[in-house]
C-alpha cells in the first residue's frame, strides 16, 4: 500500500504538470491554452492531494479517523458514477460500437498496462502489479477536469472520455486477476486476514 500511495503521488504530480504542456501538442484542432488546462486540474486533482497529505502529516489522528469515511465516499461516488455514466452516456457508447473506437482504447490500455509491469526493472512484483494497474487507471479524473478547459471540444469528445471509465474498469480487472495469481500464497493469506 505504501508504495501504490507514493506512486500515486508522483503520478497525480507529473500529469498535473504534463497535461498542460502535452495536449496542445497531441490534441489538434482544437484551441487550448495552458491556464485553461492547469486550473481544473490544480482545483480538482492536485489540491485535495496536498490537502489530504498536509492533513496527514500535521493532524495524523484526524486524517486516520477520516480515513474509512472517505474510502466509503469515494467507493459509493465510483459506483454512482460509473452507474450514472451508463445511463446517461449508454445509448451514445453503444452508438461506438462498430467503429475502432472502443478496440484502440482497449488496445491503448492493454499496452500501457504490459509495457508498464514489463518495464517497471528492478520492482518487486507486487509493485510492478501496482505500477500496471495505477497505469492502466491512471488520472481519468484529471482527463475530464482537463476537458472542461477545451474551448469548443469536438463532437464526441466527451463520450470518448466516458468510455475511458467502463474500459479501464474491464482492463484493469482483468489485468488485476492475472496478476494476483503471480502473488505467493503466503502474501495472500495475509490479505485475507486484514
Amino acid at each position: 500500500m505504501n508504495f501504490a500511495g507514493a506512486f500515486m503521488l508522483l503520478s497525480t504530480i507529473g500529469t498535473v504538470l504534463l497535461v498542460p504542456i502535452l495536449a496542445p501538442l497531441v490534441v489538434k484542432g482544437v484551441e487550448l491554452s495552458v491556464w485553461t488546462l492547469v486550473k481544473p486540474l490544480f482545483i480538482l486533482v492536485l489540491l485535495p492531494l496536498l490537502i489530504g497529505g498536509a492533513m496527514r502529516i500535521k493532524l495524523p489522528s484526524l486524517a486516520n479517523k477520516l480515513l474509512p469515511v472517505i474510502k466509503k465516499i469515494g467507493g459509493i461516488s465510483l459506483v454512482v458514477s460509473l452507474f450514472l455514466t451508463l445511463i446517461l452516456y449508454g445509448q451514445d457508447m453503444l452508438g461506438l460500437i462498430g467503429t475502432f473506437a472502443p478496440g484502440a482504447l482497449i488496445l491503448f490500455f492493454i499496452t500501457i498496462t504490459v509495457v508498464s509491469y514489463k518495464f517497471s526493472i528492478g520492482l518487486k512484483k507486487t509493485q510492478r502489479s501496482s505500477v500496471a494497474l495505477g497505469m492502466c487507471t491512471r488520472n481519468i479524473a484529471a482527463v475530464f477536469a482537463a476537458y472542461f478547459g477545451i474551448m469548443n471540444p469536438p463532437p464526441g469528445l466527451f463520450v470518448m472520455i466516458v468510455l475511458v471509465v467502463p474500459l479501464a474498469a474491464i482492463v484493469a480487472t482483468i489485468a488485476a486477476h492475472i496478476f494476483s495469481r503471480e502473488v505467493p500464497e503466503t502474501l495472500h493469506k495475509i490479505i485475507e486476514q486484514s
